[in-house]
């Protein structure tokens, strides 16, 4: 019973189910302990230790307890059957203790391999939490300096826009310049050209009317060839004329035909300047 007892409690030391295994303990040792007392009819018990120091056990040494005492035998007999049915069911109750310390000692087993387990999936929990601390922190630092490099290039690209923006800035301003340049040249040339139109609209009247004032000198031309035709005709007949007068000389007496020779001449010439009185009257109307 000691032995049990001492592995009992060793083995529940260190357990979170101290206080029942404690409590199976006293049970088992106090039936047991019933059980040797009824058997061998003595108040001693097989642990030397726990009578002599219980002092339930000093009733020995009191005069008045050494005495006989009459009891009824049916009291007795009573009595060893209760305490007989006592024992059997602590003795039961004392096997399924011992069955459930077996158990609890399975579940404490189990349990302190459970933990080991938990311990070393805690310790494997904590390392990789450790590198993974390590990683952050390395990520980090390399987020830092992505970033600084980030900002760098950020500067850099911004200088490198401003240099770019002033360099358009200044091609743009010089092609404005240049398109105020060309628009106030093509301006000038629009004038210059709207002058020249206006100027050829003018040279056009103009020509037009001299090619009226043409038209007019041709048809007038082509009037004075006929008047010319006529003179020309009438010419003809002044030499057909004369013709006659010179054959009419010898017909007729010298005084006479000087006298119509001298009409004739006289009315020729009235005819060709009253032609050229015509003509020239012509050509000045048509000229105004």
């Amino acid at each position: 019973m000691n032995k049990f007892l001492s592995a009992l409690d060793t083995s529940v030391a260190d357990a979170p189910l101290r206080p029942l295994l404690y409590t199976a303990g006293a049970a088992a040792t106090a039936a047991g302990i019933y059980y040797y007392v009824k058997r061998d009819g003595k108040t001693t018990t097989s642990d030397s230790e726990v009578t002599t120091e219980d002092p339930v056990c000093d009733w020995a040494t009191e005069p008045a307890l050494l005495q006989p005492m009459e009891v009824p035998l049916d009291q007795v007999t009573n009595a060893v059957t209760e305490a007989e049915e006592k024992i059997q069911k602590l003795v039961m109750s004392n096997t399924q203790l011992e069955e459930r310390v077996r158990e609890l000692e399975e579940l404490l087993c189990e349990a302190r391999r459970d933990g080991m387990k938990s311990k070393a999936s805690q310790a494997e929990a904590e390392e990789k939490h450790q590198k993974a601390e390590e990683t952050i922190t390395q990520l980090e630092e390399e987020k830092s300096d992505l970033t600084k490099q980030g900002c760098e290039r950020d500067q850099e690209a911004d200088s490198i826009l401003q240099v770019e923006n002033k360099k358009m800035k200044k091609t743009l301003m010089d092609k404005e310049e240049l398109l105020k340049v060309f628009l106030i040249e093509a301006e000038e040339k629009h004038q210059k050209a709207l002058e020249t139109i206006a100027q050829l609209e003018v040279d056009k009247s103009d020509l037009t009317k001299q090619l009226e004032t043409l038209q007019d000198m041709w048809i007038l031309l082509g009037e004075a060839h006929r008047e010319c035709d006529k003179l020309k005709a009438e010419e003809t007949m002044l030499s057909q004329l004369e013709v006659v007068k010179s054959d009419q000389k010898d017909q007729v007496s010298h005084g006479i035909v000087q006298n119509m020779e001298h009409l004739l001449t006289a009315f020729i010439l009235i005819l060709f300047f009253l032609s050229l009185f015509i003509i020239r009257t012509k050509c000045l109307s048509s000229t105004t």
